[in-house]
C-alpha cells in the first residue's frame, strides 16, 4: 500500500513540475502557428518549410533516352530547439539553431523532348541564438525580418 501511495505521489509531483515551452511563429501577416513542447533533454524541431515542384530533365547516357521527372525543393523556416542545463529554478536556457531558405529563381537549362530541365537557385541563411526563458515571460526573436518567434516557458 505504501509503495502504491508513493508511486502516486511521485507521479503527481512529476506532472506538477513538468514544464512546457510554447512556441508561436508568425510569418508576415499570417496567423501564428503554435507548438507546445515538454521541456526535456531532447531536441525539438519546428519545420515550416513548404514543398515546391520543378521539372528535372536529363538524357540517360546508357539508353540515350530523355527522362523527365518532377523534383521538389523546400523553402521556408526550419528551427531546432535544444534545452541547456539551467542555473536557476524557473528558468530554461534554450539554444535555437535554424535556417531560412528562399527561392531566388528557377534557372532553365537544356530543352529535351519531354521537357526543359530547371535548376532551383536557392538562398539559405543560417542562424543560431541562445535565450534564457523565465517562467510565464515571453521572449521573442525576429529571424530574417520575415519571421517572429515567440517563446514562453510554462
Amino acid at each position: 500500500m505504501r509503495v502504491i501511495f508513493g508511486l502516486c505521489l511521485s507521479a503527481f509531483a512529476l506532472m506538477a513540475n513538468a514544464a512546457t515551452i510554447d512556441v508561436s511563429v508568425i510569418e508576415g501577416n499570417h496567423a501564428p502557428q503554435k507548438f507546445t513542447f515538454a521541456l526535456s533533454d531532447s531536441r525539438e524541431h519546428v519545420d515550416l518549410r513548404s514543398d515546391n515542384s520543378y521539372t528535372a530533365a536529363f538524357r540517360d547516357p546508357a539508353t540515350k533516352k530523355d527522362i523527365c521527372r518532377d523534383g521538389v525543393f523546400r523553402t521556408g523556416l526550419l528551427l531546432t530547439l535544444r534545452p541547456i542545463e539551467a542555473a536557476e529554478k524557473n528558468e530554461a536556457p534554450l539554444e535555437i539553431v535554424g535556417m531560412v531558405t528562399n527561392l531566388k529563381g528557377l534557372v532553365p537549362g537544356e530543352a529535351l523532348s519531354c521537357g526543359t530541365n530547371h535548376t532551383p537557385d536557392l538562398e539559405t541563411t543560417d542562424f543560431s541564438d541562445t535565450v534564457v526563458l523565465k517562467k510565464n515571460r515571453t521572449k521573442f526573436i525576429v529571424i530574417d525580418t520575415k519571421y517572429t518567434v515567440l517563446l514562453t516557458l510554462r
